[in-house]
């Protein structure tokens, strides 16, 4: 497969117990990077499990297993949710002086984490490449129909959403 070419691949974190997922989201990440669609990998996530393990650091040492180079991997290790990921990747971003970059996340999570990375990050131009979901149906519908979460992390960045 051919990639775009841009400066980065953020690659968002997700819960721990979810290892499996977070594994998929490395894999197509670190193949993006292997096919030449970025020089570096952005792994964002933090302390979101009762170890206080960073989710980037896991990711990071996924990243080197599955044979990316330590030096082309940057660590955001703050976030706690999609808005902090973005809030927090921001900044690397900037100081990368970063025009382009792949958003890689879940299926399910793609669209969500586009506007808020969109919004949050102008002038990066977010291309988005979701990888599979390896959620059950039930955890799968769960996080779909998260709506409290979703018009929270709206609120946040802005938007007026009226009570139903």
């Amino acid at each position: 497969m051919e990639y775009t070419k841009c400066d980065f691949i953020v690659v968002l974190g997700c819960s721990l117990s979810y290892r499996e997922v977070l594994l998929d989201r490395v894999r197509h990440a670190v193949e993006i990077f292997k096919q030449g669609g970025a020089p570096r990998l952005l792994l964002s996530g933090g302390p979101n499990n009762s170890e206080g393990t960073p989710e980037s650091h896991v990711m990071r040492e996924m990243c080197t297993e599955l044979g990316a180079p330590e030096s082309a991997l940057v660590v955001e290790d703050r976030s706690l949710d999609t808005l902090e990921n973005a809030r927090f990747s921001e900044a690397i971003l900037r100081e990368h002086q970063a025009r382009r970059a792949y958003l890689v996340t879940s299926a399910y999570h793609s669209y969500r984490s586009g506007i808020i990375f969109r919004r949050i990050v102008p002038g990066v131009e977010f291309v988005l490449s979701p990888c599979s979901d390896k959620f059950s149906p039930e955890e799968l519908a769960r996080r779909m129909n998260s709506e409290e979460r979703l018009l929270g992390e709206l609120g946040q960045m802005g938007f007026d959403i009226p009570p139903r």
